[in-house]
């Protein structure tokens, strides 16, 4: 997702700045995205980890607006729930943090169709008011994406949410990505 967002981005003429775990997968990313594009573009990698507080500050400062797109989500379940969970609520935590120290005026986060959609299914139409049940069941897939996540952890926090005009803020929820990956470097 994160590659397309940034695809997107220069198409419209925006400075991106990305975030990644390993500065070494920097190039990989700029080439697939200067491949897609036919064209050379500047953008800047800042190292950081949703599992750390280290470099989030330095990826944010002087932006605008903040798309935070990764979140862990492997394919089996791990055998520490909390390996899946914590980086999900603490990662976003602290983007929210570096956006609230920073005066980001904007964040967009894509969210998982799992904080809406289960235990929903029988809904054709869903908006802002339809959430996932998550305490109906022991599902990690619920935990992960349940939406009560975030105001969990800004609380623990002692950050308040409810204050107008700290930045505006949208979450998608992201339900079935379909078509070819051909933002990937990998034939």
């Amino acid at each position: 997702i994160a590659k397309h967002v940034i695809l997107e981005l220069y198409k419209k003429n925006y400075s991106v700045i990305g975030t990644v775990r390993n500065l070494d997968y920097s190039d990989t990313i700029k080439n697939d995205i200067e491949t897609h594009l036919g064209k050379s573009i500047d953008i800047e990698f800042v190292k950081s980890d949703l599992n750390s507080d280290d470099g989030w500050e330095d990826a944010v400062k002087h932006s605008e607006a903040i798309l935070h797109t990764a979140s862990p989500f492997p394919s089996k379940r791990p055998k520490d729930e909390n390996d899946l969970i914590n980086p999900a609520k603490e990662g976003t935590l602290r983007v929210l943090k570096a956006a609230l120290n920073n005066s980001v005026k904007r964040v967009i986060i894509t969210s998982s169709n799992a904080a809406v959609y289960d235990g929903n299914k029988h809904i054709t139409e869903f908006d802002e008011n339809i959430w996932t049940l998550f305490f109906l069941t022991n599902s990690l897939t619920l935990k992960y994406g349940s939406p009560i996540l975030i105001p969990n952890a800004l609380a623990s926090v002692d950050l308040d949410i409810t204050q107008p005009s700290l930045f505006d803020s949208t979450t998608t929820g992201t339900f079935l990505i379909l078509g070819l990956n051909n933002l990937s470097h990998e034939t």
